[in-house]
């Protein structure tokens, strides 16, 4: 199973320009059985979502992460 993750800056949130209000690991709530089926969705949202979030000072990158199976039905995210 594969996932999305993303790294969101509000750059205009920070207290100094050098270093923006960031989030980082944001798993976006949907599994997919594919890498390729992750990369083809997580494009599709850079697609969607890049006009909003430069005119808003947002800065968002994206990458697909292969989830481990834990114990039971849950996967829990590798480490990229």
């Amino acid at each position: 199973m594969w996932t999305i993750v993303a790294t969101i800056c509000f750059i205009g949130m920070a207290l100094s320009p050098d270093n923006p209000l960031c989030f980082q690991q944001c798993r976006v709530p949907m599994e997919f059985k594919t890498e390729e089926s992750c990369i083809l969705i997580r494009d599709q949202l850079v697609r969607d979502l890049n006009t909003d979030l430069n005119a808003r000072n947002i800065n968002m990158s994206l990458y697909c992460s292969k989830l481990l199976k834990t114990s039971g039905a849950s996967y829990e995210q590798t480490q990229s």
